[in-house]
């Protein structure tokens, strides 16, 4: 069995300094995914940063770092801009933390992902 999953959904972030964390997703009936980070809109200053790192969590509580997406800073020059990462052994749960920087911060996107059951 394959699922859709919405890490992140589109959301417009317009504060620098700020971090976000979505809610936690449970994953545990999966043992890969593909996680897309879509960019769609991003504001036209030169010093604004976007970072987006994917968290795991264990059954003790303890949040670890999976992974992370590659930094979208400045101006982005085609729009949508999409980024692929895949994931396995990511344990019970996993959510996207999300990281802005800049003087007028302005992205609108999303994280969506695919993931896969142990049995395919």
């Amino acid at each position: 069995m394959k699922k859709n999953l919405t890490l992140y959904p589109s959301t417009r972030r317009q504060a620098a300094g700020t971090v976000y964390s979505s809610d936690w997703a449970d994953v545990s009936y999966f043992h890969e995914m593909l996680l897309i980070l879509a960019v769609t809109a991003q504001g036209a200053y030169t010093n604004e940063t976007l970072d987006i790192t994917v968290q795991g969590k264990d059954a003790n509580g303890n949040i670890f770092t999976l992974s992370q997406f590659t930094q979208v800073g400045n101006v982005i020059s085609v729009l949508p801009y999409l980024e692929p990462l895949k994931l396995g052994n990511f344990g019970q749960f996993i959510r996207a933390k999300v990281v802005t920087a800049g003087t007028a911060v302005d992205y609108t996107f999303s994280v969506l992902g695919f993931a896969k059951r142990f049995s395919e």
